[in-house]
């Protein structure tokens, strides 16, 4: 009688045990366009003004950060589980446009197929071919950059994909509120890019602007770059070079002396003639964008902020 309520006793822990134990999940898997995939995301992004993002706890980016660097590090079981913990789904994702697998964090939707706290999705690349990541910050207010984004992140077969999940004004406070991830350190998005970002990634953001609204710049700009502190390196000299071959006219902001060198060869106006002063776009200059600030000052690298003149984000093909 003894030995048999012995044998038991083990059963009964165990039993509990797998009661009360979080089950680890294996990512969801799913075929498809990923251009597709991300423009069905970006109609689910708060609007304007709908007072509906939530503002990650502490814990929350904690948590977050963790779920990233499990995604990172290739141990995608676990981070499955930790994604449904923080309401989210990881994705193993076969992309038909490139026919290559990638891993989504995608956040999981309610009964009502919406979205309930506008943390934004992201895209990891395990078989990453260049050591770029491509993010779309404002994928309202900057109409079409998503889809820009999702193109280049594809093209260049780049690390990762980072798409915010509310419009930058969706808290009522204006385009600088809460939900502006490109103001606070303290948002998902700042999150996923500090914990994707390394010494040698080069993060690139895809923004838009209306030349109707900065019409000090040369007439007919189509792209605008900077690094943010009125630098100029290689990386932007480089992509403003093949703007300008591809028929974009180019400029990049920077403080420099209007006949430096370097200025020249940025900011030559091919069309109109002559050479621009490179504080001619500060109103572009993306100097307070949180994500430009941490990869300068972490680890002295370049960091690319690309803005698009709306005639291009409407009608290029």
């Amino acid at each position: 009688m003894h030995s048999k309520k012995r044998a038991v006793f083990p059963l009964l822990i165990l039993a509990f045990f797998l009661v009360v134990s979080p089950a680890i999940a294996a990512p969801i898997a799913e075929t498809g366009s990923l251009s597709a995939e991300i423009d069905r995301l970006k109609d689910l992004v708060f609007p304007r003004d709908s007072m509906l993002y939530v503002q990650p706890t502490v814990q929350n980016r904690d948590d977050y950060r963790v779920l990233t660097t499990s995604v990172m590090d290739g141990n995608y079981n676990t981070a499955s589980t930790q994604a449904t913990a923080l309401g989210y789904e990881l994705v193993r994702y076969h992309d038909t446009d490139t026919s290559r697998n990638f891993y989504l964090l995608r956040e999981a939707l309610n009964e009502y197929g919406e979205q309930s706290l506008g943390w934004g999705n992201y895209i990891w690349n395990p078989t990453q071919g260049k050591d770029i990541l491509i993010e779309a910050p404002h994928p309202l207010y900057d109409m079409n950059t998503p889809e820009f984004a999702i193109e280049v992140f594809q093209g260049v077969h780049g690390r990762g994909y980072l798409m915010a999940g509310a419009h930058r004004a969706s808290m009522g406070d204006g385009n600088y509120g809460q939900a502006n991830v490109c103001g606070h350190t303290d948002s998902i998005f700042h999150v996923v890019h500090e914990t994707w970002s390394l010494s040698t990634t080069l993060p690139i953001q895809i923004h838009g602007f209306d030349w109707d609204k900065h019409t000090n710049f040369p007439a007919g700009t189509d792209v605008v770059l900077s690094n943010g502190d009125g630098a100029v390196p290689q990386p932007h000299i480089d992509l403003d070079d093949s703007f300008d071959d591809a028929g974009f006219l180019s400029f990049c902001y920077n403080t420099l002396p209007v006949n430096d060198p370097t200025n020249i060869l940025v900011n030559t106006d091919w069309e109109n003639g002559g050479v621009i002063y490179g504080g001619t776009f500060s109103s572009l200059g993306a100097g307070y964008n949180v994500q430009g600030q941490y990869t300068r000052n972490t680890y002295g690298a370049p960091w690319i902020h690309c803005e698009l003149e709306q005639s291009i984000r409407f009608n290029d093909p």
